[in-house]
């Protein structure tokens, strides 16, 4: 991921106002969010996905930056160490419109290392995938 990359998916967030398969937004203004089901779905999907911090969903996806984004990424890092396989994302930051938002990217798995999940909640606990732009739990069929 690059900073390039990064200003693309925020551009195409802002434009059409909703989250996507591989793209989800957090506000993370006073804070580092809990992504677990986030970081399962994304590497449970063949393209992976993005996480862009510093965009809140439920404000109309407004731009609000980040609290801290040296910060944001060790804490993400904490949570993909978590997972099983642990995860290892890629990062950038850009400055849009004053505020500063950071983007984890995040690869998908090949199909023999899946599915990714939270080692405490468990396979079947700590399971997900990508559903539109929702984070389901994986089920077994």
């Amino acid at each position: 991921m690059d900073e390039r990359a990064l200003n693309d998916a925020i551009e195409l967030v802002l434009l059409r106002r909703c989250e996507t398969q591989s793209i989800e937004v957090k506000a993370a203004r006073r804070g580092t969010p809990r992504l677990y089901d986030t970081l399962s779905s994304f590497s449970n999907q063949a393209d992976g996905g993005i996480v862009i911090f510093g965009i809140d969903e439920d404000a109309g996806y407004e731009v609000c930056g980040v609290f801290d984004p040296q910060r944001l990424q060790k804490d993400v890092a904490e949570q993909c160490k978590e997972m099983q396989p642990e995860l290892h994302p890629s990062f950038a930051t850009t400055v849009w419109k004053g505020s500063v938002l950071v983007g984890a990217f995040f690869e998908g798995l090949p199909a023999g290392m899946r599915p990714a999940y939270r080692k405490t909640a468990g396979i079947s606990k700590g399971s997900y995938v990508r559903v539109g732009d929702q984070d389901l739990h994986m089920t077994h069929a």
